[in-house]
């Protein structure tokens, strides 16, 4: 059963590339699409990827700086008292 399925998901993608590739036309008569998308979508579609370019750019840059800090500083710093509280858990 899955084999057929995936055979099938296979040919119908053959298919819709063929159609774009050699007679466009015949995928470019969708009427809600030339309805949908217009010009206040394309903006509104600017400015949140233009918001989540400047997250990942922060989120990017305060990696950096946490690396760098670990590797400024030993990991081994960790207070003594803290790790023999470790062996005093339940197994």
């Amino acid at each position: 059963m899955k084999l057929i399925a995936i055979i099938g998901l296979i040919a119908i993608g053959t298919v819709f590339v063929v159609l774009s590739v050699c007679a466009p036309a015949i995928l470019a008569k969708n009427e809600f699409l030339v309805g949908f998308i217009n010009q206040e979508i394309l903006s509104i579609m600017a400015v949140i990827m233009a918001i989540s370019i400047a997250s990942i750019a922060t989120i990017h840059l305060w990696f950096n700086e946490r690396s760098a800090y670990s590797e400024r500083h030993d990991d081994r710093s960790i207070n003594p008292r803290s790790i023999s509280s470790v062996y005093l858990l339940p197994n």
